[in-house]
């Protein structure tokens, strides 16, 4: 008890405010590139699919009309464009994460929150012939977690690194 006594009523030169260097809560830059990553690649993505289909249709003899309407309204070309921007999705959040090299849920989970957000907002603008809406609403929703879980494949593992085999004669 004196012992405590002593140590807090002697002065110490520890009193001063001791600068402490903080890292960013999050890379706005890594965010941004990963931003581009999920919407660049989903665009180019869809872009890939349409042309492949169409090049599939048209080798059926399908014709403008029905060209248009299968890239647009078909449930099966709209399950590839959505896995094609899901994937990227996991693929933006994991740029960002390994852009950013701290934090890397976070980077994943803050690239899925604004790709979601500006995908819900394109949502808003009326199109014609723009697909079905509860679909790109689920995708719009499901880039959060799957960003997120491109943050946590580019996060750090504990490595383990096995002894070498020893080599028998």
């Amino acid at each position: 008890m004196a012992g405590s006594q002593l140590m807090t009523d002697s002065p110490s030169r520890n009193d001063e405010p001791i600068a402490v260097a903080r890292l960013p809560s999050f890379s706005v830059k890594a965010v941004l590139m990963g931003l581009a990553v999920d919407i660049g690649g989903t665009m180019v993505g869809i872009l890939l699919i349409g042309v492949v289909a169409a090049v599939a249709m048209n080798t059926r003899g399908a014709s403008t009309k029905e060209l248009e309407w299968q890239l647009t309204q078909s449930s099966a070309i709209q399950v590839f464009y959505a896995a094609s921007g899901l994937f990227m999705s996991v693929m933006g959040g994991y740029v960002a994460a390994r852009l950013a090299a701290f934090a890397h849920l976070r980077h994943g989970l803050l690239t899925g929150l604004v790709s979601s957000a500006l995908s819900l907002a394109s949502l808003s603008i009326p199109q014609e012939n723009s697909g079905s809406l509860w679909l790109g609403a689920l995708v719009s929703l499901a880039a959060v977690p799957c960003a997120t879980l491109g943050g946590y494949l580019a996060s750090p593992r504990l490595i383990t690194e096995e002894e070498p085999e020893e080599e028998s004669w």
